[in-house]
């Protein structure tokens, strides 16, 4: 098996992972927002309603995007890569500013490394990939 397709199946195995972890915790924002707000040390206030919505939609918009990242990266269309690298950044940013602000080691430890993991696979299969285009072109 090639790099290029090994970089791929690694991004992809993140990129699915991450579609099951957002989808999880979306539902869960949709129906036990209580219990999921409270894992982060905020009490549960009743008027919280708009924090709710955009925690489930941007955690189903975090869904869509790998979904359509893996989709892409299925049919050899590069802008999977580079969504998948994308979404990988912006979760690395995002857990260490929880891991930062609500000390939390768990986002360390399973989110920053996982993201991380996909800027690093992402950034190794864009390399081949455009590489390979270069090549047959």
């Amino acid at each position: 098996m090639n790099e290029r397709k090994t970089w791929k199946r690694v991004l992809t195995a993140l990129l699915i992972f991450q579609i099951i972890v957002a989808f999880s915790l979306g539902t869960l924002a949709l129906f036990n927002f209580p219990m999921l707000i409270e894992q982060f040390g905020i009490k549960f206030q009743p008027d919280m309603g708009a924090l709710r919505l955009i925690m489930a939609y941007n955690l189903f918009l975090s869904t869509s995007i790998c979904l359509w990242s893996v989709l892409w990266i299925r049919s050899g269309n590069i802008a999977g890569i580079q969504a998948g690298t994308t979404v990988g950044l912006l979760i690395f940013i995002v857990s260490m500013a929880v891991f930062i602000l609500f000390d939390r080691i768990d986002m360390f430890y399973f989110d920053s490394i996982r993201a991380f993991l996909m800027v690093v696979f992402g950034v190794l299969a864009y390399r081949e990939q455009t590489k390979h285009q270069t090549t047959v072109s």
